[in-house]
């Protein structure tokens, strides 16, 4: 719906009232498509015109109400209804509800504003009807051509004896496997090719067997193989068809091929739980930068104030000691700002948006050479200055964290930085000659590995690390390059 602009015919003859309600679709993310008419009349003129997507219109109006729009024609067959009412109103709105309105709602300022939300969910409630009702209709008119096979189908369909001897079995499911009805007929159905790949699906079949020819109706997923040797996934059932007496005389088996949703349903699955990892690397992250506020920049500022505070007692006796103090205060408030400028450039630093990655690298290691670190030397062989800013930010983090772990674990003289494109993947490689370590004995609450590994992961990519102790340390990351973004304004 986000992709296309949505039709609405609003009745409503407050000029007032109509006017809120066209700002109020202006502000919302939807584009909306509004054409106010005052009465009845107007509004089926408006209709035998065209036929918008949404009907919304005050309940009561001069030439009848508003749910009166449905009694025109066919009309209450091609767009829903949402009606405005007030309050002393709502019973009637709730009987309109009852003779084919989606929805109602009370005029008023908030409501008003909410109107949007509830007009475009009346949409895709709509949309979501009509568009089951006529896959209804297609299926009855399936079924209706298929009756002569059976009354019931799924996309696999079938006929056997209580016994479980296979009677009948349709086209797609015999095509599904790649045979004809000479290999399976008059044969155990669990001795089929569609279950013949398993012994555990061939005894579960057996038993639904047994449950069916007792009345039960039986239903679970199964496994087939496919003429072309794939393993999918198949909502399987065995339905009992009883005479008159009761007596269970046949089965049908029936299954729908639901490989698809199967891959889906993994496939979001592991969506939610690289979801949860990015959500609890964000939070460690955040942790982190608490730290750093509470231990360092909170404690310069406290001590600035202590400083002032003392500055303040003194200045009218002590003028020489009065203004030691004050320096000192002056110097925390500086050395706090330093590090609140760090935090900040720590979360995303300018130089990132505004001369891409190369440079932000060479600004992570300015900063350790600030502090000494000289011994750095970074090479880097890549065409681009800007990635798209998930990759971006990723590739930053990587080697802000490698390179801070070498700086301050690896009590290496020398550390090396290298940044190249091969293959369609970023690539990037943090090397010291320090005294290593082993990975089975990182402790717990270190995320400085694991935060890189979880990183390369989630973009997609491969992380490795060479270290043993004294023998220094090599953490290489690859990067599926993804689409560049243009540098920001």
């Amino acid at each position: 719906m986000k992709d296309r602009t949505v039709h609405v015919l609003l009745i409503e003859d407050d000029k007032g009232c109509a006017e809120a309600i066209r700002r109020a679709f202006q502000r919302h993310a939807v584009p909306v498509s509004l054409t106010v008419a005052a009465t009845l009349h107007q509004a089926r003129t408006c209709l035998a015109d065209s036929s918008p997507e949404l009907v919304i219109a005050e309940l009561s109006l001069p030439d009848g109400k508003g749910s009166d729009i449905l009694s025109g024609g066919d009309q209450a067959a091609r767009f829903p209804l949402v009606l405005l009412a007030e309050r002393d109103s709502e019973r009637a709105a709730v009987k309109a509800i009852g003779a084919g309105a989606r929805d109602y709602v009370i005029k008023s300022e908030a409501s008003l504003g909410d109107l949007p939300r509830i007009a475009l969910r009346a949409v895709g409630d709509w949309e979501h009807v009509t568009h089951r009702e006529r896959a209804e209709t297609l299926l009855r008119e399936s079924e209706r051509r298929f009756r002569a096979i059976f009354d019931q189908t799924f996309q696999f369909i079938g006929l056997m004896s209580v016994d479980g001897i296979l009677i009948e079995a349709n086209r797609a499911a015999l095509g599904f496997a790649g045979i004809k009805e000479s290999d399976v007929l008059g044969k155990p159905f669990w001795e089929t090719p569609w279950w013949a790949h398993s012994t555990e699906m061939q005894d579960r079949l057996r038993e639904a067997i047994r449950r069916a020819a007792a009345g039960h109706l039986v239903r679970f997923e199964a496994t087939h193989l496919a003429a072309d040797g794939t393993l999918n996934y198949v909502d399987f059932s065995l339905k009992p068809v009883k005479d008159e007496a009761g007596n269970v005389t046949l089965l049908i088996p029936e299954g729908r091929e639901i490989t698809e949703r199967k891959q889906f349903e993994e496939a979001l699955q592991k969506e939610q739980q690289l979801l949860k990892q990015l959500l609890d690397l964000r939070e460690r992250e955040r942790k982190l930068v608490s730290h750093e506020i509470h231990d360092g920049l909170a404690q310069q500022l406290t001590g600035a104030i202590m400083q002032f505070q003392a500055f303040r007692q003194l200045q009218d006796h002590d003028t020489d000691k009065a203004r030691s103090v004050f320096d000192e205060a002056l110097e925390m408030l500086q050395s706090g700002l330093s590090q609140a400028r760090r935090l900040i450039s720590g979360l995303r630093p300018p130089v990132l948006d505004e001369l891409g990655v190369v440079s932000a690298i060479e600004y992570l290691i300015a900063e350790q050479q600030k502090r000494g670190r000289q011994g750095i030397k970074f090479r880097h062989d890549v065409s681009f200055d800007h990635l798209a800013p998930p990759l971006e930010d990723a590739v930053f983090r990587i080697v802000q964290e490698a390179l801070n772990n070498a700086c301050r674990h690896s009590r290496s003289e020398k550390i090396r930085v290298e940044l190249a494109e091969r293959d369609g993947h970023v690539c990037i490689e943090v090397r010291d000659w320090g005294v290593g370590f082993k990975p089975d004995e990182i402790k717990e609450g270190r995320f400085g590995v694991k935060g890189i590994r979880e990183r390369a992961r989630l973009m997609g990519g491969q992380f490795d690390v060479e270290t043993e102790p004294d023998k220094g340390t090599r953490i290489r990351v690859e990067l599926p390059l993804v689409e560049t973004a243009p540098p920001q304004p």
